[in-house]
């Protein structure tokens, strides 16, 4: 799903308008679109509830020219939480509806990551020292989903971007060695990748290294380090005479190299 958003604000002008791209048709009753979030009887309430209009099954469109929190014309620096909820027209596969994630908009300046603040937790933006991330950074996260946090694409990434992104994962999802998808067998096998382990390796896949896309963790005393590159060489920093420059643990045939790990 892509995203347009054109703010006329900063020009003198009085509306933003939210551009929809999807990839299937949505139900023309549940197309909702929701801005300026309230959160006092449920976190899904907003100020300002609606259904975008349908331009044609995949484009789909709403505006929105004052700020319904503080009934006031819009200006630069107000603070535009959104959500977009996707209730798709009888998919050929999987559910029909998949609530989106709330995005906070600060008009004039963009979309920023964001905490919540105050009784009603309503949404602002993380101040600027914070972002370690830069622009990538996510907004707080406050529920189990940061357990996934790395395995999505980040909020800042173009669609255009979108199939680029979901065919590199799936390099980082494959065993080198069978071309096997590590999470689901429904995923066919990549057989461009199937047999590239050579006869010694380090690990079968991508995954094997960053469990959820993220950084391994220091394994226990006397555990092998299996998601680590051992760097060896002779006394004089050069490659090993007989196992170069990168120790191999793994072996698809015969003795592996050797194996490291924490002693203390």
């Amino acid at each position: 799903m892509a995203i347009e958003i054109v703010d006329t604000i900063p020009k003198g002008g009085d509306t933003i308008t939210f551009n929809v791209t999807s990839q299937w048709k949505f139900n023309s009753n549940q197309a909702e679109l929701r801005f300026f979030y309230r959160g006092i009887n449920t976190v899904a309430e907003y100020h300002n509830n609606g259904v975008m209009s349908s331009v044609d099954d995949y484009h789909y469109t709403r505006s929105v020219n004052h700020n319904a929190a503080t009934r006031a014309p819009l200006q630069v620096g107000d603070r535009l939480e959104f959500e977009l909820s996707q209730f798709l027209d009888n998919p050929p596969n999987g559910r029909s509806n998949y609530y989106g994630t709330a995005i906070l908009y600060v008009v004039g300046r963009g979309v920023v990551p964001w905490e919540v603040r105050g009784d009603f937790e309503d949404s602002y933006p993380i101040p600027e020292d914070a972002w370690l991330g830069g622009n990538t950074i996510l907004p707080y996260q406050y529920s189990d989903e940061r357990d996934l946090q790395s395995m999505q694409m980040p909020t800042n990434l173009s669609y255009i971007n979108g199939q680029n992104f979901v065919e590199g994962r799936r390099v980082h999802h494959t065993d080198f060695g069978d071309g096997s998808h590590n999470e689901s067998g429904s995923n066919p096998d990549f057989d461009e990748l199937s047999g590239k382990l050579g006869d010694a390796y380090i690990n079968r896949s991508c995954i094997c290294w960053h469990e959820k896309n993220g950084r391994a963790l220091p394994p226990q005393t006397g555990e092998e380090l299996e998601q680590y590159v051992v760097k060896v060489g002779d006394g004089s920093g050069n490659p090993h005479p007989r196992l170069g420059s990168v120790l191999q643990p793994q072996s698809a045939a015969g003795s592996p190299e050797a194996s490291v790990s924490i002693s203390g």
